[in-house]
C-alpha cells in the first residue's frame, strides 16, 4: 500500500513538479560547486603556467640585454673614455679589442655567465678577431649575419645551429651588435656574442621541475622547436599541439585545445627581444579528475540531502494528496456548472478543514449566484430582443400608411387594394411568434415590401434577385433584409432610376451571407468610417444613422455572437453595399414559424 501511495503521489503533476524542482536545485548546486571548483583549479594552473612562461621569456630577454651590457662596458668606463678622447685620429677595432679594460670586462662577463660561450669581433671588411678559437661553422654563421645586418639596427640574432668541436656538439645562436667610434659615429665593425642553447634549455628544465601541476614548456624559433620539456603527460604529437595552440591563441594568449583524446590548457607568449615563442601547457584532463575527486564528498552530501528531502516530501504528500485531488475534481466539476460538497478532514488536518469548508461555502454561493445571474440575463435578453423587433413596426407603418393615403387620394383603388394586402401579410408575418424564420419567408416579405416601393416610385426601381435555391430553407433572424432595403430609400432621392440587387449565398466558411447593393451616389470615406464605427460600438452617434441598420446589426450579434453582424462598403459614385453574415443553420421541422398566407 505504501509503494502504491508513493507512486500515486509522484504521478500527481504538482507533486511531481515539486520533486523535479528539488532535484534540479540539487543538480544546479552540484554543477555550481563543481564549476566553481574547476574554474578555480584551472585559473590557478593557468596562472602558474603563465608565471613559468613569463620567467622563461624573461630569461630569453636577459640573453639579449646582457649582450648590450657587455657591448657598452667600454663606453661606461671613465678611464676608457679619457684615453679614447685623447686621440685625434679615429681609433680602430684592434685598439678596442686589445684594450686591457675591455679584456678584463669580457673575462669577468664570460666567467660569470655560463650561457655565453664566446665573444668575437668582425671588421667591416669581414676579417674576424676573437679571444678564443672559433670553429668554421661559427665563422660561417657570423659572416652570414654580418652580411645581412640591416643599417641602423640595434642588434640581430642568428638562427640556432649545431657547432661541432673537439669538446662535442654544442647548439648555439649569435647576438651581433654593430660598433661605432665614440667621437664620430662611424661604424668600425661588429661585436658577436655566442650563446649556448644547451645551457638555456638546462635552465628551462630546472624551471619545469618547479611546476606544481603536470605540464611543460616549449621553446620555438619560428616554426622550429628549440626545446620541449615536461614533468608528465606531454603531447605525443608536438607539431600538431603547437599548430592547434597557435590557431587558438594566436601569437600571445591562452586557451584549451584537444590533441587526439587528450585536452591541454596552454599559455603562449612571444618574447620581443629574440622573437622566439614560449609555449607553456598543463594537463586539463588531469585537472578535471582532480576536481572530481576533491568535490566527491560534497556531491555525496548533496545526494544524501536530496534523498532525505524526497522521503519527507513523500510522507507529507501522501497525507495531502487525497484531499487536494478531491478539491481538483470538485473544481473541474464546478467549471462545468456542477457544484458539489466535499467531506471535511477536521480530525486529520485543521488547516485542510478550513480550506475544504471554504470551498464548500464558495461552491454553494456560486451555485446560487450562477442560477440568479442566468435567470436575470435570460429575461433581459428576451426583453431586449422583443423590443428590438418591435422597433421596426412604427417606422415601417408610418411610411406605408402615408403611401396608401396618397394612392387613395389619387383614386388608385387597385393599387390601394394590392398594397393593403401586402401590408396585411407583412403585419401577419410580424405577429408570428417565432424570432427565426426560413430564408424563403424573409425573401417573400422583402418582395412584398419592394412591390410597395415600386408603386410609390413607378419606373424608378430596377430589382435583381440572386437567391440560391439551396439556401431557402436556412434559418435566419426575422426582419433582417427589409430594414436594409428600407435604408436605401431613406438615404437616396429617386430623381433618377435606382438599381437594387439582393443576394443570398454561402461563403467559403459555410456561413450565410446576405447582401443588399444599390447604385446610389455612395458615401464619402469620412462618413463611411463614422457609420462603421457606430455599427462596431452598437451606438447611434447622430440622427442620420439608420435605426433599422443598427437594429439589424444588434439583433444579429445578440443572436449569434459578436463575430457576426452588418458590414458596410461604399465609395463616392460606387453605390452602397450592406452585407450581413450569420451562421448557416437549417430550420428545424417542428419549429413554430410563419408559413405564409
Amino acid at each position: 500500500m505504501g509503494k502504491r501511495n508513493a507512486k500515486r503521489v509522484v504521478s500527481q503533476p504538482l507533486n511531481g513538479l515539486y520533486l523535479v524542482l528539488t532535484l534540479l536545485l540539487c543538480i544546479m548546486m552540484e554543477i555550481l560547486v563543481f564549476d566553481r571548483g574547476y574554474n578555480k583549479v584551472q585559473s590557478e594552473a593557468e596562472l602558474s603556467v603563465k608565471e613559468q612562461v613569463s620567467l622563461a621569456a624573461n630569461r630569453l630577454a636577459a640573453t639579449v640585454t646582457d649582450t648590450k651590457d657587455a657591448y657598452i662596458m667600454h663606453s661606461m668606463d671613465q678611464k676608457m673614455n679619457q684615453i679614447l678622447s685623447a686621440y685625434d685620429e679615429p681609433y680602430t677595432l684592434e685598439y678596442i679589442v686589445e684594450s686591457q679594460y675591455l679584456k678584463n670586462a669580457v673575462y669577468y662577463f664570460l666567467s660569470g655567465n655560463s650561457l655565453f660561450a664566446d665573444i668575437g669581433f668582425v671588421r667591416r671588411e669581414g676579417s674576424i678577431i676573437t679571444y678564443n678559437s672559433l670553429t668554421n661553422r661559427d665563422k660561417e654563421v657570423l659572416r652570414q649575419v654580418v652580411n645581412q645586418y640591416p643599417l641602423g639596427t640595434d642588434y640581430m640574432l642568428s638562427p640556432v645551429y649545431d657547432n661541432q668541436s673537439l669538446l662535442g656538439n654544442q647548439r648555439r645562436f649569435l647576438v651581433v651588435r654593430e660598433m661605432f667610434q665614440n667621437t664620430k659615429r662611424e661604424s668600425i665593425g661588429f661585436m658577436a656574442f655566442f650563446l649556448d642553447v644547451n645551457v638555456l634549455t638546462q635552465r628551462l628544465s630546472q624551471q619545469i621541475g618547479k611546476m606544481e601541476q603536470e605540464g611543460g614548456l616549449m621553446l620555438l624559433e619560428g616554426d622550429s622547436l628549440i626545446y620541449s620539456g615536461s614533468n608528465g603527460n606531454a603531447p605525443q604529437d608536438t607539431a600538431a599541439f603547437v599548430q592547434a595552440a597557435r590557431q587558438t591563441g594566436g601569437t600571445a594568449g591562452s586557451g584549451l585545445t584537444r590533441i587526439g583524446t587528450h585536452n591541454y590548457g596552454f599559455v603562449l607568449a612571444e618574447e620581443p627581444y629574440t622573437g622566439w615563442t614560449v609555449l607553456g601547457y598543463y594537463d586539463a584532463d588531469r585537472l578535471l579528475l582532480d576536481c572530481v575527486r576533491d568535490t566527491a564528498p560534497l556531491s555525496a552530501g548533496i545526494l544524501f540531502a536530496f534523498i532525505v528531502i524526497l522521503i519527507i516530501e513523500l510522507r507529507s504528500f501522501r497525507f495531502l494528496n487525497q484531499t487536494v485531488r478531491a478539491l481538483k475534481e470538485a473544481m473541474q466539476q464546478a467549471e462545468q456548472g456542477r457544484f458539489v460538497q466535499l467531506e471535511s478532514p477536521l480530525q486529520k488536518n485543521p488547516e485542510l478543514h478550513t480550506v475544504v469548508s471554504g470551498f464548500n461555502h464558495m461552491s454553494a454561493s456560486l451555485q446560487q449566484l450562477v442560477y440568479d445571474n442566468y435567470v436575470t440575463r435570460l429575461r433581459s435578453k428576451e426583453a431586449e430582443l422583443k423590443m428590438l423587433r418591435l422597433q421596426i413596426n412604427p417606422h415601417f407603418l408610418y411610411n406605408t400608411l402615408n403611401l396608401i393615403q396618397s394612392l387613395a387620394v389619387l383614386g388608385e383603388n387597385d393599387k390601394v387594394a394590392r398594397m393593403t394586402e401586402n401590408v396585411g401579410q407583412m403585419f401577419r408575418y410580424n405577429m408570428a411568434g417565432a424570432s427565426r424564420v426560413r430564408v424563403r419567408n424573409e425573401v417573400e416579405l422583402l418582395r412584398r415590401y419592394c412591390e410597395i416601393q415600386q408603386v410609390r416610385f413607378p419606373g424608378k426601381l430596377r430589382l435583381e434577385w440572386d437567391v440560391a435555391e439551396e439556401q431557402l430553407d436556412c434559418a435566419m433572424e426575422k426582419f433582417t433584409l427589409q430594414p436594409l432595403v428600407e435604408n436605401i430609400f431613406k438615404h437616396n432621392r429617386l430623381h433618377d432610376p435606382l438599381q437594387i440587387r439582393i443576394s443570398v449565398k454561402k461563403n467559403e466558411a459555410e456561413e450565410l451571407v446576405l447582401e443588399v447593393w444599390n447604385s446610389g451616389p455612395g458615401m464619402d470615406p469620412d462618413r463611411l468610417a463614422a457609420v462603421q464605427a457606430e455599427l462596431a460600438d452598437g451606438k447611434v452617434g447622430d440622427k442620420e444613422t439608420s435605426i433599422g441598420l443598427l437594429n439589424v446589426n444588434e439583433r444579429i450579434r445578440m443572436a449569434f455572437g459578436a463575430q457576426y453582424g452588418v458590414e458596410l462598403f461604399s465609395g463616392p459614385g460606387q453605390g452602397v453595399l450592406a452585407r450581413v453574415t450569420m451562421p448557416c443553420l437549417m430550420m428545424e421541422e417542428d419549429s413554430h414559424e410563419y408559413s405564409g398566407g
